[in-house]
């Protein structure tokens, strides 16, 4: 029903098809006006799908990204203990969201897509976040609102997660994530077109989508 030229829906539509495109595109709309009403209030958002999803090209997504400056993360669900390896993006407004970007390395086996014996549709078995996943999740932004001066009762795998970056800064082991580096890890950090090629021994660190950067107070 949509593609990568027409991502709002396939012109022709008709009938139950139509009706389903214009209520997904309805809902993309709505979720667009939330961002903004959080971004206008300084709070904290994230809006999940597919990394794939031809709702990131959507009319309404397409305009918030220009307006506003937003970043994204991408993660496979099988480094978070999933079997397969499903491609998610975040976009979002909490800095430690960046640290949730986990991409296989394809040094493990991943369960077939497709349908089951039964005929089911296996895309249904990973509608639900694995374990690993939520808790990453819920400690990041936990870890977001201390650092932010929020009291909070973070949960227990929050507080064990800090306490491990802590233990390898004081044993000079290098964190890999939360606190910053004893020793950098990148000769020089630099902005990069995203739609230009990386120079060689060059990684991206984060996208940022372009727009009119606003201040409020």
């Amino acid at each position: 029903m949509r593609t990568d030229r027409h991502p709002d829906g396939l012109p022709g539509l008709t009938g139950v098809l139509k009706a389903r495109v214009q209520a997904a595109n309805e809902l993309y709309k709505v979720t667009c006006n939330l961002v903004e009403f959080c971004l206008l209030h300084k709070k904290y958002f994230s809006v999940e799908n597919p990394g794939r999803s031809f709702m990131w090209l959507t009319k309404p997504f397409a305009r918030l990204i220009q307006k506003f400056p937003l970043n994204e993360v991408l993660f496979h669900h099988c480094r978070y203990g999933s079997s397969r390896r499903k491609l998610t993006k975040f976009l979002y407004n909490i800095p430690t969201f960046q640290q949730l970007e986990l991409m296989c390395d394809n040094q493990h086996q991943h369960e077939p897509w497709g349908q089951d014996p039964s005929g089911h549709w296996r895309t249904a078995e990973e509608t639900t976040y694995p374990w690993g996943l939520c808790k990453a999740i819920a400690a990041k932004l936990a870890l977001q609102l201390q650092a932010d001066g929020i009291t909070c009762s973070p949960p227990v795998f929050a507080l064990q997660e800090a306490s491990l970056q802590t233990m390898r800064a004081s044993t000079d082991l290098q964190p890999r994530r939360g606190l910053p580096p004893m020793v950098p890890e990148f000769k020089q950090v630099l902005k990069h077109p995203h739609s230009h090629r990386l120079p060689p021994l060059a990684r991206k660190l984060s996208t940022h989508h372009g727009g009119f950067r606003r201040e409020y107070k």
